[in-house]
């Protein structure tokens, strides 16, 4: 659930203000690193059960899109694009056909500084193994985002 929630706190200075989760005052964060998580929720739906055995993603916005759309609209980064603030999006094969949409509607909303690193077959975990090939990666995009901050 972290690579959502990450991007999403990047998305929320732009959650309306007549929406029950809106701040008047969110973080703003300087950049976010997505290690395998959905920026697209209505994107990942299909997956829900399969993956997750449950519909967590249904349970965790209260209710399916077609009940709930304000409520998806706040949760979703892709429904909230552009961000504004650079992003690294590694993706694994759980996530991987969410790669091209997303890369198309960043395009689309004239969204900057989005690196996508897109590894079909690579396991959900392997973005936090530091015995991975993909490691020194993550931490390279960890750096960055650092130095941004500063």
């Amino acid at each position: 659930a972290g690579g959502h929630f990450a991007t999403w706190l990047a998305a929320r200075p732009k959650i309306q203000k007549n929406s029950e989760i809106y701040s008047a005052d969110p973080i703003r964060l300087a950049g976010v690193v997505n290690l395998d998580g959905p920026p697209d929720l209505k994107g990942a739906l299909p997956q829900e059960k399969p993956i997750c055995g449950d519909p967590v993603i249904t349970n965790l916005v209260g209710g399916p899109p077609a009940d709930r759309a304000e409520r998806w609209a706040a949760a979703s980064p892709a429904e909230m694009l552009p961000l504004g603030v650079p992003q690294e999006f590694f993706a694994g094969r759980m996530f991987a056909a969410q790669v091209a949409p997303y890369e198309d509607a960043v395009k689309r909303t004239g969204d900057r500084g989005v690196h996508i690193t897109a590894m079909p077959t690579a396991s959900h975990f392997v973005f936090i193994d530091p015995q991975s090939d993909v490691w020194p990666d993550v931490m390279a995009a960890v750096k960055r985002m650092l130095k941004l901050g500063n």
